[in-house]
């Protein structure tokens, strides 16, 4: 027997992330009727984190920080510089001073995900690089809110 069933992920109103395990037939049925109460808000667009919103080579890395424009709050600094793409790219610089190993890939996680989630809110064309700073609090509002501000002063 083959039982099918999805994962439904969610963000709540509450800005969490939030799984359920349900079948694919009661999917459309359980999110329309979350959203209609405005329990979670509906996800829809792409949402991926693919290679192309991403800054791999040093090159990049070096352009960014050499011509991009800084700025920075209690949480983040953030380095913009405009690139002919068309879409935003994330790199990232997370210092060993942060932490161990668990911490430091946890802020890379919320980065992430933080940028994944709000691309739209983003400037269009533009390279980012993201330094966490010494004592940032991991919660993902707290990273996404600087995110979005910080950028937003410069594009």
């Amino acid at each position: 027997m083959i039982c099918k069933f999805r994962t439904c992920v969610c963000l709540s109103s509450a800005g969490r992330i939030e799984g359920y395990s349900v079948s694919v037939d009661s999917v459309c049925g359980v999110v329309d009727y979350l959203a209609r109460w405005g329990i979670i808000r509906k996800m829809t667009g792409d949402y991926s984190f693919s290679r192309q919103y991403r800054l791999s080579s040093k090159k990049d890395f070096e352009a960014v920080f050499s011509r991009g424009k800084s700025r920075a709050d209690d949480n983040l600094v953030v380095y913009v510089l405009a690139n002919r793409l068309g879409h935003p790219r994330l790199g990232m610089a997370v210092g060993k001073k942060l932490g161990n190993a668990v911490m430091r890939n946890r802020l890379k996680r919320l980065i992430r995900e933080a940028f994944r989630l709000n691309r739209d809110k983003l400037p269009e064309s533009a390279d980012m690089v993201v330094i966490p700073r010494k004592g940032v609090r991991a919660q993902l509002s707290e990273i996404t809110q600087s995110l979005v501000q910080l950028t937003q002063r410069e594009s």
